[in-house]
């Protein structure tokens, strides 16, 4: 998900399509798999929030 929507530039739609997912389904992995990826970042201490 992850990698088609920000490395290949796919809309969620699009991505959702290819994954033949429901939209609603494909929203949520992203925002979950982009949480864990915050979370991960922010514990190696390279991600500042402001």
């Amino acid at each position: 998900m992850i990698i088609l929507r920000f490395y290949y530039d796919f809309t969620i739609r699009k991505v959702t399509k290819i994954m033949d997912i429901p939209l609603g389904t494909g929203k949520t992995l992203l925002y979950r798999a982009l949480r864990k990826l915050r979370k991960r970042v922010e514990g190696d201490n390279i991600y500042e929030s402001k």
